[in-house]
């Protein structure tokens, strides 16, 4: 009886310090876990912040913002909010790996159901291989990370004002998704463009587009 009470004894003892030691490991191991294993992601800045109202022209046009069948446009002109069709089109591309990014307007008259364009921005050529990133845009050539952009205003299908970028002012494409087999592309636009030939009060001097977010194929 006494031996087999100092076995039972021992055994205790021995479990008790197995526990104690794979308590002791498993807490060791969590904390390399948490120094060497878990990595935390690179957080990447915006291309730019939400931008404010600053100017107080008035009498500008707002023009329709069409059907909006592939994509839609919106955000602010100069200082009133604005909406456009958007679309992603090679079809005034003269390569076949890249496309257009044209944001349009349109004239709609009272008992007329037909939509006619009225302001066109065009971006682009863009490669199809465009990744996600903050792209600047310009007046002149494009570069690898560098769009050209204009802006015009139409009736019917004559074009009667031309703007060009103002190269001074901060003028971003940013796209945050692109997928060309989905026709999908997201992203965000700010430009300002200028003109000699305004026509006052309706298409002034200077126009600012900002705070635009834009949605095709969702």
């Amino acid at each position: 009886m006494k031996y087999l009470l100092l076995l039972l004894s021992t055994v205790c003892i021995f479990l008790s310090c197995e526990k104690s030691n794979l308590i002791t490991n498993d807490v060791i191991d969590t904390e390399m876990s948490d120094s060497t294993n878990i990595e935390i992601p690179e957080i990447k800045e915006r291309c730019f912040e939400i931008e404010s109202i600053v100017s107080n022209t008035t009498g500008f046009v707002i023009a329709d913002k069409g059907l909006q069948l592939d994509g839609f446009a919106k955000g602010t002109k100069i200082n009133k909010e604005w909406e456009a069709s958007a679309l992603a089109t090679d079809t005034y591309s003269e390569d076949d790996d890249a496309f257009w990014l044209t944001l349009i307007t349109y004239w709609k008259y009272p008992d007329d159901d037909n939509y006619y364009a009225a302001e066109f921005i065009s971006i682009g050529p863009i490669n199809k291989n465009v990744k996600p990133d903050c792209y600047n845009l310009t007046s002149g050539q494009n570069s690898e990370n560098m769009f050209r952009t204009y802006y015009k205003i139409q009736d019917y299908d004559i074009t009667f004002l031309d703007y060009v970028l103002n190269d001074n002012a901060e003028n971003v494409l940013e796209i945050i998704d692109y997928n060309e087999e989905e026709g999908k592309l997201i992203g965000k636009f700010k430009a300002t463009y200028i003109t000699d030939n305004p026509t006052l009060p309706y298409f002034p001097e200077t126009v600012r587009f900002f705070n635009v977010d834009i949605e095709i194929g969702n």
